[in-house]
């Protein structure tokens, strides 16, 4: 067979199997290493950054235990307490106050600007508790949280003077050093200091409501410490600081070598949070698109939160926004550092982490002054870790290729060297054409040679090629000039958007009743209509029946910007509808809402994601009777210059019957109403975040309640601002008041 084929074949044929066989065994073999370096190299990296993170962590820790003791030795701090455990005791000598009285404030206090701030949602953690237990049992104790938390300017004793000479100093060190609390503890478990006046101020840790609480076990842990000695809680949360999570870290106070009491200090996670999260900045960090460092304690629950706590598919994760305090890690890293004692230092391994998915782990142990641990876990995903080996194998498998091309060649020419002269004018020719290719020179040259043989064809091919590769630089130029033309149209086309927005808010202005409704059937009233975009889903109506009645709609639509004021134009023709048909009949206005619904569901069929919360209300100014029904929305009114919250029956989720209760109210003369969606209340803002909610709403109604409506929109929104501060705007805002 193999004399029917040319040497040319055969030599071709030989070079190139034995140069696919080399290549198949060194491309593997060299994939191999080389994967196998890179996979060590990435878990280097991972190394670096856990070791870097623990470094922090310990410093961290160091610098705590330092400042404990340090604070502990000055002779201020032992003369502070001191005075503050002498004075504390005449307390109830030295100011005379009505007990009786002082406790009804203290229930006021903690009822309306503690309880409602605290949150309860965390799983296994105890509950709200009867308002008399978070009372002192001691008077000195209930006088002491009289005088200091409602700062009582007339009242003078040695407390206050004591509180007056050292209490700026003890902030300006929670302030340098970014901590939450500092504690004192007399032997009797008093709480006789606290720099955050937070409500374990004045309890009894071994008898108060917060005698099993982490504040309680780190005083029981100080007492039996000696001197120098330092004592430590782990994070957990914390009642009296609305359950965040905190840290205790204590050492007693020795005064003339004789035990007087604990000096406790309480930190939250933020600082560990900030450090394990590079403050957001993972990628500059090394960790890339997948890669994370956390902290677990050793309960085998996340101490800080994860990078991808949003993805999580946890209920509870999600209404809090975090995963510190509440994810469990069970992972084969975790498990084995909490399962090991002190001495076990760490592990690297590949793993399914507690994501579900495969990732590089590096894992160490964290020694929190031998009374406890954390687990410093650093992870990168494997699909992210191994990239780079799967680009390598491209870039071999291409060479490889690029090889077997150039070998072909070279045993074609050293077939061919009968043609020495035309192989060398075939390779200028084509070094030029690959200089051209190369932008190294703008002109082209066609190869000279006109033979018939092999090179003679190459010659024509590599000709073909050169006339592709011009007419394909002419076509590249039109393109370039197509794209540019094409840029210059989208930015018209962008004019021309922005344009059709600023009409599409003339257009929803446009469906806006008239002021002169509200001038006509209310004394006053004041609107706050404020789209988060240039328009939104929030909307009002105001429909005359009569002479004597007239309704007002406040309505929430899906959505923000374009898709929910396209909602809000669909609905009023929706309300227009519906009105005319109402009037001709003698329903109740649940029949309106109902209507509503109903008749968007026909219009828009099965789309979900088109929808709306309503609230109707109905004024008779003849019978001074108002009428309401609501599947959303807020409703306060002010009677008698007092301001409740009105209760609303709402349907249930996923009940289309639409049977809405209404609501009845009898009103007088400058009687105000109060209206509003869920925009301006849900809200969060303030230094944790938290929505404004419906209580400090009513405060802050409380507040303006003596000015004219004409005023309010300036009042509140200078108020929602001031709430809001550098959080993100969430919602559109409309709030209604009206004026009997």
């Amino acid at each position: 067979m193999f004399k029917f084929i040319s040497i040319k074949v055969k030599i071709i044929s030989v070079v190139l199997l034995g140069f696919l066989g080399f290549g198949v065994v060194a491309a593997i073999t060299s994939i191999n290493k080389t994967s196998d370096t890179l996979l060590q190299e990435e878990f280097q990296k991972l190394l670096v950054i856990e070791t870097a993170k623990h470094s922090e962590i310990n410093i961290y820790l160091n610098a705590l235990k330092g400042l404990t003791l340090s604070i502990s030795e000055q002779l201020g701090t032992k003369n502070a307490f001191l005075d503050f455990e002498n004075s504390f005791y005449n307390l109830k000598d030295t100011t005379k106050l009505d007990i009786s009285l002082i406790k009804s404030q203290l229930k006021d206090d903690i009822e309306n600007n503690y309880l409602d701030d605290v949150d309860y949602d965390i799983p296994h953690l105890n509950q709200q508790r009867e308002i008399d237990e978070y009372i002192p049992k001691n008077d000195n104790a209930i006088i002491a949280k009289h005088i200091i938390t409602r700062e009582d300017k007339y009242i003078k004793n040695n407390y206050i003077k004591a509180h007056s000479k050292y209490h700026l100093s003890f902030n300006h060190l929670l302030n340098l050093y970014d901590l939450n609390d500092l504690v004192m503890v007399d032997l009797k478990g008093n709480v006789i200091y606290t720099s955050s006046k937070k409500n374990d101020f004045a309890t009894n840790l071994d008898n108060g409501v917060y005698s099993h609480s982490s504040l309680a076990k780190i005083y029981n842990k100080t007492l039996h410490l000696k001197k120098y000695q330092i004592g430590f809680i782990d994070f957990a949360p914390y009642e009296p600081h609305y359950n965040v999570l905190t840290a205790f870290i204590s050492t007693p106070i020795f005064i003339n070598g004789t035990l007087e009491g604990a000096l406790i200090i309480n930190t939250s996670i933020k600082k560990l949070n900030a450090i394990m999260t590079f403050n957001g900045k993972y990628e500059k960090s090394g960790l890339g698109e997948s890669g994370e460092t956390y902290l677990v304690n050793d309960k085998y629950t996340m101490l800080t939160n994860s990078r991808f706590y949003n993805q999580i598919n946890n209920e509870t994760v999600q209404f809090a926004g975090t995963t510190a305090g509440i994810l469990e890690i069970n992972t084969s890293s975790v498990m084995e550092i909490i399962n090991n004692d002190y001495s076990y230092q760490g592990t690297s391994n590949m793993i399914t982490s507690y994501r579900g998915s495969d990732v590089l782990s590096i894992s160490h142990s964290v020694n929190l002054f031998s009374q406890g641990k954390w687990v410093i876990v650093s992870e990168i995903t494997s699909k992210e870790a191994l990239k780079p080996i799967i680009s390598l194998k491209d870039e071999i498998l291409s060479i490889f290729i690029i090889a077997l091309i150039i070998i072909a060649l070279v045993v074609l020419y050293f077939v061919n060297t009968v043609i020495i002269n035309p192989l060398l004018s075939f390779q200028n020719g084509l070094l030029y054409f690959f200089k051209y290719l190369n932008k190294k020179t703008t002109t082209l040259k066609y190869l000279n040679n006109t033979s018939n043989d092999e090179i003679g064809h190459m010659t024509k091919i590599i000709n073909q090629s050169i006339t592709t590769s011009i007419e394909l630089h002419h076509e590249i130029e039109k393109d370039q000039q197509q794209i540019k033309d094409t840029l210059n149209k989208l930015n018209i086309i962008n004019k021309e958007v922005s344009s059709s927005i600023e009409v599409a808010s003339l257009i929803q202005h446009g469906i806006l009743p008239s002021l002169d409704i509200f001038d006509t059937y209310f004394s006053e009233h004041s609107i706050i209509w404020e789209p988060r975009d240039i328009v939104g889903g929030d909307i009002y109506f105001a429909e005359v029946l009569n002479e004597d009645e007239v309704l007002i709609f406040c309505i929430d639509c899906t959505g923000h910007g374009v898709p929910g004021a396209f909602l809000t134009l669909l609905l009023k023709a929706v309300v227009d509808k519906v009105i005319l048909h109402y009037k001709k009949t003698n329903e109740e206005i649940s029949y309106i809402l109902q209507n509503m619904y109903i008749s968007l569901k026909r219009l828009l069929g099965n789309q979900k994601n088109f929808d709306f919360d309503g609230l109707v209300l109905s004024y008779n100014k003849k019978k001074k009777k108002i009428q309401v029904v609501a599947q959303s929305g807020y409703m306060f009114v002010n009677q008698q210059n007092n301001i409740d919250f009105v209760k609303i029956p709402r349907l249930k989720r996923g009940d289309i019957s639409y049977n809405f209760s209404v609501v009845d109210l009898d009103v007088n003369e400058g009687d105000i109403i109060y209206i509003s969606t869920d925009g301006f209340i849900d809200q969060k803002g303030g230094y944790k975040d938290f929505p404004l909610h419906k209580n400090k709403f009513i405060k802050m109604l409380e507040k303006y309640k003596g000015n004219a409506l004409k005023d309010y929109k300036k009042l509140f929104m200078k108020d929602f601002e001031e709430h809001r501060g550098d959080s993100k705007r969430l919602d559109d805002v409309l709030v209604l008041s009206i004026k009997i």
